[in-house]
């Protein structure tokens, strides 16, 4: 524990990140633009992928009881090299999702 590259994130504050226009939920839009900042090396078309692995009632949007259940999944402090592994990790099952 203690480790440096421990990052804590707080679930509300990530979502009001991911929530630029503030209206309560989070759509592709929104993801896309939060990628395209904090991972550009990732293609936008893991948006897709990440709204279906959230967006458990099927309407095209993140609420935050989704968000939080998705957060609750991935932990409140994880390190960056994981954050990192599991959207590399996405984007790998993506491809292969693509292929088939």
């Amino acid at each position: 524990m203690g480790s440096t590259n421990t990052v804590k994130i707080d679930m509300e504050q990530l979502f009001k990140d991911f929530d630029i226009n503030k209206s309560g939920t989070i759509d592709s839009l929104e993801i896309a633009q939060y990628m395209k900042q904090h991972y550009p090396q990732y293609p936008i078309q893991i948006i897709s992928l990440l709204i279906s692995l959230v967006d458990k009632n099927h309407n095209n949007l993140i609420d935050k009881e989704e968000f939080k259940q998705f957060y609750k999944i991935v932990q409140a402090s994880i390190s960056e090299i994981e954050i990192k592994q599991i959207i590399y990790a996405a984007v790998q099952w993506w491809a292969l999702e693509m292929l088939f």
